[in-house]
């Protein structure tokens, strides 16, 4: 049997029980190709209960908001007028009391006359 977590009476009929769900995706962060200084905005929303924590890492780093990366309604990730240095890999995880999840995507960025080949 599911335990009963974090429920109020007005969630639900007082008859039911709410159960726990582990996290999942209900929008993913895409790869992005985006001109230097461009703002870039990832994707990434979760759905469960309780409510999953999203957290966002740059190349395994966690990335801490700032004025220059931003976290826009509890999920998506600002960058700020991009530069070269945010090139990598983003990955997006998602936790709650029962699990997590984890997606990722690549950021590429492109400076003014110049030709990028992005990998297949």
């Amino acid at each position: 049997m599911l335990p009963c977590m974090n429920c109020r009476t007005g969630d639900v009929p007082a008859y039911m029980c709410c159960f726990s769900v582990a996290p999942f995706f209900l929008r993913r962060p895409r790869d992005v190709q985006a001109p230097v200084t461009t703002d870039i905005e990832l994707e990434c929303e979760a759905g469960g209960h309780p409510t999953p924590r999203i957290e966002w890492c740059k190349n395994g780093d966690i990335i801490n908001p700032s004025d220059y990366f931003k976290l826009v309604d509890g999920h998506n990730l600002q960058i700020l007028g991009s530069m070269v240095a945010d090139e990598g890999m983003y990955q997006c995880f998602a936790q709650n009391d029962v699990g997590n999840i984890q997606s990722s995507s690549q950021v590429i960025i492109t400076q003014p006359g110049s030709v990028t080949v992005v990998p297949v």
